[in-house]
């Protein structure tokens, strides 16, 4: 997708990659799969581990610019039955006014494909370390009561039709209140070929993977004409026509990952 900044003054461009993952993303233990929690874990652990290196690379030696993070995400699906179906991403955000947002969005994604050799070698007990430091993020106790509450009534009200009301034998105890605890576990058994296996799925296998590519335009570099030859591709105009295609698209079906690639100039 292609956007102008807003801001008619400002000098810098920006991009956003997400790399999602191509399967629904871990919601409890008993709503979804033994796979489906490994998974999760996998994305989250490699967001982890590679947070520092890609702010060394970019922002320290390439210099693309004053912001380079680097995040796990998680969102909903809401074109997906049921609306709890989730999705794990890996995303990326670049502020820059020295490199163009197209270059930019190049050397991320080298920048990535060169990472996997890295990860390939890197010592077990390293791994274990970044596991083990995120799992113990990720039960840290919540110091206030009232986060504590938002947060599992939260999760009430966002799994409660799925688990009481559903036609099914699951019950209020299937709530996902102990998410937490149960994605740290998995965490600290993850190994090397699992990892590796789902970093693949996730970024390197380009004919596959899901990529949503972000690219915002300032002054330095302003927005130009975008190719429209990629027949893979459906150029749009207006966040009308976006619409309208997102709602001819395929609702995402449980365990059956679909991936669809547009491009949008606004």
């Amino acid at each position: 997708m292609h956007f102008e900044s807003k801001n008619p003054k400002e000098e810098n461009g920006a991009v956003v990659v997400t790399y999602q993952s191509q399967a629904e993303g871990f919601k409890g233990k008993s709503l979804s799969s033994q796979e489906a929690l490994e998974r999760s874990a996998c994305v989250r652990l490699i967001s982890k581990i590679v947070r520092e290196p890609c702010f060394n690379e970019l922002r320290t030696k390439q210099q693309l610019g004053y912001i380079v993070s680097s995040f796990y995400d998680m969102g909903y699906s809401t074109n997906a039955t049921p609306l709890t179906t989730s999705i794990d991403s890996l995303t990326i955000y670049v502020l820059s006014r020295k490199v163009a947002p197209k270059d930019v969005a190049a050397r991320i994604d080298d920048f990535l494909l060169n990472f996997r050799s890295k990860l390939e070698d890197m010592p077990s007990s390293e791994i274990d370390d970044y596991a083990e430091s995120l799992a113990k993020e990720l039960t840290k106790p919540i110091r206030k009561l009232g986060t504590e509450a938002n947060n599992q009534f939260g999760k009430i009200k966002r799994f409660a039709p799925e688990t009481l009301y559903a036609d099914n034998e699951t019950s209020f105890e299937d709530i996902p209140f102990d998410n937490a605890e149960v994605v740290a576990a998995a965490l600290r058994k993850l190994d090397r070929n699992k990892i590796l296996d789902v970093y693949d799925s996730l970024i390197v296998k380009k004919e596959s993977r899901s990529r949503i590519l972000t690219h915002v335009y300032g002054r330095t570099f302003p927005l130009q004409e975008v190719s429209t030859r990629a027949s893979s591709k459906v150029y749009l105009s207006s966040m009308d026509d976006l619409l309208s295609k997102r709602k001819s698209l395929i609702a995402v079906e449980p365990h059956s990952p679909i991936m669809y690639a547009m491009e949008a100039k606004f």
